[in-house]
């Protein structure tokens, strides 16, 4: 495998030609590679939390117009909407609820390696230094799926919640305009 092949992995791919190929070995690629899947883990994490915490604050919001507002909606609505939006909220809270992260320590990584007395070959240096960067964001990746997938049933129960809501209040109006047109239009009419 050459660099080009192994630059157009990274999710992330630099373009680089024959001519103008960075003076360095093919591990610190990899290992460059690795560091930047391994971020782009915490951003992803990061600006999924965020979309988590504002669909939080929209079911609160929502969950209390929803109370507030009983005359616009039926029982049986506001019902289902609110045990909804509580299912979402739900949901979110175990979106966003601490997980364990492996975190680089290079100080440990330093000692470790040390230890076994691997800083004098610099290949397997950086091999052993890949391999931990990659089983971290591994297990970083396996966390974010999770929230994923709470963040998806969450999304799911809110968009519910507007569903049932809409269908209601247009149920509301249609009924409202068909009381109007058959019993007080006639009175209206000069005839």
């Amino acid at each position: 495998m050459n660099k080009n092949e192994i630059l157009q992995i990274s999710s992330s791919p630099i373009i680089f030609n024959g001519n103008n190929m960075p003076d360095t070995d093919i591990e610190d690629l990899i290992i460059d590679i690795a560091w930047r899947d391994y971020d782009t883990c915490f951003e992803d994490k990061k600006d999924l939390e965020n979309k988590i915490s504002i669909v939080l604050a929209a079911d609160g919001i929502l969950i209390g117009l929803i109370t507030a507002t009983n005359s616009i909606v039926n029982s049986t609505t506001i019902l289902i909407s609110t045990l909804l939006f509580l299912f979402s909220a739900i949901f979110c809270v175990f979106a966003i609820y601490l997980r364990d992260y492996k975190y680089m320590k290079p100080m440990k990584t330093w000692k470790e390696l040390k230890e076994r007395n691997l800083l004098n070959d610099i290949i397997q240096t950086k091999k052993n230094i890949f391999a931990t960067i990659d089983a971290a964001t591994e297990y970083n990746r396996e966390n974010y799926e999770k929230i994923v997938f709470w963040t998806k049933l969450a999304l799911i129960s809110f968009i519910g919640a507007l569903i049932v809501i809409t269908i209601s209040i247009l149920i509301n109006i249609c009924y409202n305009l068909e009381s109007i047109i058959v019993f007080d239009l006639p009175l209206l009419l000069p005839f």
